[in-house]
């Protein structure tokens, strides 16, 4: 089974997780949607994690990296459906600054 399903809409790209838990195993198949998808006429970039239940310092690390080149081509990044599980890691790490969340 795929990790992430991704859709363009709209000068939006969509990811969604699929899996319940997002680490180190990951990296490379996110980094590599957002790489090759990440062009001229997309806007933005949601990672949508309605099925995400954990995450671990490998996971946010991940997300970090993704945040970096999205932002390094001045376009948006936003991570949606976070549960207040996920919420309270991204305070704790302070990344919910960083994301905006």
């Amino acid at each position: 089974m795929e990790t992430f399903e991704k859709n363009i809409n709209n000068g939006s790209l969509h990811i969604l997780i699929k899996e319940d838990s997002i680490g180190l195993t990951d990296l490379h198949d996110l980094n590599n949607i957002v790489n090759k998808e990440l062009t001229d006429e997309c806007r933005e970039v949601e990672i949508d994690f309605a099925n995400v239940t954990s995450i671990n310092s490998s996971g946010l690390g991940i997300l970090i990296a993704c945040y970096k080149k999205v932002k390094s081509m001045n376009k948006e990044l936003r991570l949606i459906n976070l549960n207040d599980k996920l919420l309270n890691v991204f305070k704790i790490t302070k990344l919910d600054t960083v994301f905006g969340l």
